[in-house]
């Protein structure tokens, strides 16, 4: 089982995937808050016949403060033609509310003109309704190389992760261009997401992107699917942004993409088994505030 949504989310948060536009008074905050929610749209299982389907709305809270990180994230799962399902009773939902959330410290700074590091730690747990045997950790690190004049930053590390019967670690590279003193291009590229920026002024950009992110998720002690067993979801998907701030201290960003590679793949309680089952493209629409201070 893989951990590379703990990994994009704790990169996300902390600005280490792409330059993210800044507020309006400059430099990056050091308390920050935001709120998102997000909807996937309608997707048949791909089984090589008539299968069921299911639709994501979900939201997501976090809060950094200094070296303080914490978030919150809930999915909700709307299934159609639960009888034709390839897993489950047929009868019921195979689930619907799947919880994640995640606490721990961040930090990264630059130690003089061109070197830099950062390090992340976060406990983490997913799950469907029972919280024992949904815990997890992730940690990791790495150093930051800039080049000033070429308004370039290079980033290497390594992340690790665990949770229940698994351990796994993860490369971290990429480079940075542009953008980051004012309006302009900016480019990232990297694992495990890509991203391009234009900022017109230091209130609006737009943003494209492409990514993978993965979660697993304990499933309940009664789960028609895999009582007491895992659920893992993997994503290959992108995005275009549009990231506004409204004031100061406030960013709004609204977003529509499309998933063109789905895969949820169920595990008994050991962790064992790995079935997989795709699943057919999606539209995606996301919106977002954040709040520093």
């Amino acid at each position: 089982m893989k951990s590379w949504f703990s990994v994009f989310l704790v990169l996300a948060a902390a600005g280490l995937l792409f330059p993210a536009i800044a507020p309006a008074q400059g430099g990056r905050p050091d308390n920050e808050f935001e709120v998102e929610t997000f909807y996937y749209s309608d997707g048949d299982l791909d089984t090589g016949g008539d299968a069921g389907s299911f639709r994501v709305t979900g939201a997501r809270v976090g809060l950094e403060i200094g070296w303080l990180v914490a978030n919150y994230g809930y999915r909700l799962y709307d299934w159609e033609d639960v009888a034709r399902l390839p897993f489950g009773d047929g009868v019921g939902e195979p689930w619907e509310d799947l919880h994640g959330g995640a606490l721990g410290f961040s930090h990264d700074e630059m130690v003089n003109r061109s070197w830099g590091y950062f390090v992340r730690a976060q406990a983490t747990t997913a799950f469907e309704e029972e919280m024992d045997d949904s815990f997890g950790a992730l940690g990791l690190a790495g150093l930051m190389y800039g080049i000033p004049e070429w308004n370039l930053m290079f980033r290497l590390g390594a992340a690790y992760s665990w949770n229940e019967g698994t351990s796994q670690v993860f490369p971290l590279v990429g480079v940075d261009w542009g953008g980051r003193g004012g309006p302009g291009l900016s480019v990232a590229v990297g694992i495990p997401l890509t991203a391009v920026t234009y900022r017109f002024s230091e209130q609006t950009a737009i943003r494209a992107r492409v990514g993978f992110d993965s979660d697993t998720f304990r499933l309940a002690d009664d789960n028609p699917a895999s009582p007491e067993g895992y659920l893992e979801t993997e994503d290959i998907g992108g995005e275009i942004a549009l990231l506004y701030n409204l004031t100061p201290t406030m960013r709004l960003t609204l977003a529509a993409g499309y998933l063109f590679d789905r895969t949820l793949t169920l595990y008994d309680s050991d962790g064992e088994g790995g079935a997989e089952f795709d699943a057919e493209e999606a539209a995606t629409a996301r919106a977002q505030l954040s709040f520093s201070f």
